[in-house]
């Protein structure tokens, strides 16, 4: 691969023409002499006028009113439509469950609250005529 920028620097097989290399050159002691140059000092006055135009470019105070949150801004950080329809069917859910309780359901809610309860796994009556009489 051919380089032809200084310290091997890579230029992309692209060579620069002679004109290049000249105004680089000038650049480069341009730019040297101006690294070593003294710094001049701004005068107080003319600091002055520069904060000044500055401070009229500013753009001045804004008043801004916060929106009120409505019930939109609550479904939205309920995470939307679609956390809000899981939401209404857990809520349809446990409205059933407390209006309405199975026969399991009240005896388990007796057991948590204290009181005995005895469940068996199977109906009281042979529905399928298993029994032996014999």
């Amino acid at each position: 691969m051919r380089r032809s920028w200084r310290d091997d620097a890579q230029n992309w097989g692209m060579e620069m023409s002679e004109q290049d290399k000249i105004d680089m050159a000038a650049l480069d002691a341009f730019l040297d002499q101006a690294k070593h140059a003294p710094v001049p000092e701004i005068s107080q006055a003319a600091m002055a006028r520069i904060l000044d135009d500055a401070q009229r470019h500013l753009p001045g105070p804004v008043a801004y009113e916060m929106p009120k949150p409505g019930w939109r801004d609550w479904i939205a950080a309920l995470g939307g439509w679609p956390a809000m329809s899981g939401l209404m069917a857990a809520g349809v859910a446990g409205l059933w469950i407390g209006v309405a309780p199975s026969e399991t359901m009240s005896d388990v809610m007796a057991g948590m609250m204290g009181e005995s309860v005895s469940m068996s796994l199977f109906p009281e009556a042979d529905i399928f005529d298993l029994e032996f009489e014999g």
